[in-house]
This record gives structure tokens, sequence and C-alpha cells, in this order.
């Protein structure tokens, strides 16, 4: 129900980004619960090689350098077949 003009609705999973620095825990966590992925290669994982070295159940939708504010345009999807300068992207 409502109450004080709030929902009891619950987040869909197509309305969350799981973000993680651990292709096993974070990644892996966000998969198992059906919600799309977003890899930070600025913590625990950090290069694309050691992303890739996971396995595929760990593969993220997406990738990103860090989390510092910047251009939204520069995250990289794993799905796609090019990449930026500033960003970089995982394929299984």
């Amino acid at each position: 129900g409502e109450e004080g003009g709030h929902s009891d609705a619950l987040l869909r999973p197509d309305q969350v980004l799981m973000v993680g620095d651990s292709p096993r825990t974070d990644i892996r966590f966000g998969r198992a619960c059906g919600v799309r992925t977003m890899l930070v290669l600025s913590g625990n994982t950090p290069s694309v090689d050691a992303a890739r070295a996971a396995g595929p159940d760990c593969a993220p939708d997406y990738v990103a350098p860090s989390l510092a504010v910047g251009d939204p345009d520069s995250l990289s999807s794993s799905s796609s077949s090019s990449s930026s300068s500033s960003s970089v992207s995982v394929s299984s």
C-alpha cells in the first residue's frame, strides 16, 4: 500500500545495476539476481585480463575504469564491438 506518498513496490531487475570491483563476488551475485552488472577496475580487479580470468559466469554487462564523475557515454558495454580510449570492455 501507500503511506505518506511512498509505495511498497520493489524495484524490477531491469531498474537495478549492481556495481562492484570483484567479478567472483559482486558480479556473480548481480548475475544470480538477474540484474545488470558493472565492474569497476579501480578496486580489487585492476585489469580486463584479471576480469576475464574470473570466468564466463562472472562476466559483467559493463566495465568502467572507475566511479569518477565523467561522461556517461564513456561506459562500455561488454557486448559492444568497440570501446573508446577511456573505457574498456570484457567479452567472453
